[in-house]
């Protein structure tokens, strides 16, 4: 299987990253939090269905997928041998940005 980051992806992340800013977590752990998320988004290769269905996104054309790491949700559909990432989202933000923004 391939991980393909999606543009929505790194935008997503940049907006996490900001809000996590915002909240005052330092940059050490913020980049502890992003390394781990991407090491999770790895294990994905070998473990695609390892996601529960993204019930917020059930209406979509894709069936979206989330990974949970800490309070970090990595959002993928899979297509054939690839795994589209299309959202790192941080879930203490409001639940609609996600489907309004990103997807």
């Amino acid at each position: 299987m391939n991980l393909v980051y999606a543009p929505t992806a790194w935008l997503s992340l940049d907006k996490s990253i900001d809000f996590l800013q915002l909240q005052g977590v330092p940059e050490n752990k913020i980049s502890e939090i992003v390394q781990e998320a991407f090491e999770k988004a790895e294990t994905l290769k070998k473990f695609p269905f390892i996601g529960q269905k993204e019930t917020m996104l059930f209406s979509r054309k894709n069936r979206y997928r989330r990974l949970i790491i800490r309070f970090f949700k990595i959002v993928y559909f899979i297509e054939g041998e690839n795994i589209f990432i299309v959202a790192f989202f941080d879930t203490r933000q409001d639940p609609e940005k996600l489907r309004s923004e990103f997807l």
